[in-house]
């Protein structure tokens, strides 16, 4: 996570969306907190659950009609 061009910020943000994805409540719950910690408010916390909320369902949506 500290190797590479993307910020660590970036990097949490990404985790955390695949985790809520992958619906693993203790990567969730850890990753919310780092992302606290590098500054993220509960808004932002909230959006990011929104956009993987979106696009998961749309996702389902477009499979199950085989788009």
């Amino acid at each position: 996570m500290l190797v590479g061009t993307l910020d660590l910020k970036t990097k949490e943000a990404i985790a955390l969306a695949v985790f809520m994805a992958n619906r693993c409540s203790y990567c969730i719950n850890s990753h919310s907190m780092a992302l606290r910690r590098l500054g993220f408010t509960d808004g932002q916390l909230v959006e990011l659950a929104a956009v993987v909320d979106f696009l998961s369902s749309t996702n389902v949506f477009s499979s199950g009609l085989k788009i």
